[in-house]
């Protein structure tokens, strides 16, 4: 799962967790269930909120990359079934 996707899913199950009428997180965790999302992701997830009342993502440390993806798919484009080209 990438990190756009996690931040998509998390967002999901706050805004569902926050429209629940009583913030039960009992029904929050059994409809995400059903969808097939993991029953400790969906915990992390809320836990992470009712501690800090927000869900943000911040970047990861660590050695950034030397090509960015956008890069990586113009190079892929330039020699593909091209031969003699390296």
């Amino acid at each position: 799962m990438s990190q756009a996707e996690r931040e998509a899913l998390a967002k999901l199950v706050v805004t569902f967790y926050k429209k629940q009428k009583v913030n039960l997180k009992k029904s929050t965790i059994s409809h995400f269930l059903k969808a097939g999302i993991p029953r400790s992701t969906l915990y992390r997830i809320l836990k992470k909120y009712t501690e800090h009342k927000k869900i943000d993502f911040f970047p990861k440390s660590g050695r950034p990359s030397k090509i960015s993806d956008r890069q990586v798919e113009v190079l892929v484009q330039k020699v593909n079934n091209k031969t003699g080209v390296s």
